[in-house]
């Protein structure tokens, strides 16, 4: 269980990270922020679903 979560925190800690750092002048420049941001949605959508899940809590 402590490893399933600390990959899903690293996970969540690097899409972030290469979202804020995003350079623009990058040949790969919006793929690589756009797979960030989906990896950022999958980890999301477990919490989204359940049934517990405030609307208020989203960004």
């Amino acid at each position: 269980m402590h490893q399933k979560i600390d990959a899903r925190r690293n996970m969540a800690h690097v899409s972030e990270t290469v979202i804020r750092e995003a350079d623009h002048a990058a040949p790969a420049w919006p793929r690589n922020e756009l797979n960030a941001l989906l990896d950022l949605q999958a980890l999301a959508v477990e919490y989204e679903l359940h049934w517990l899940w405030q609307e208020e809590w989203r960004p």
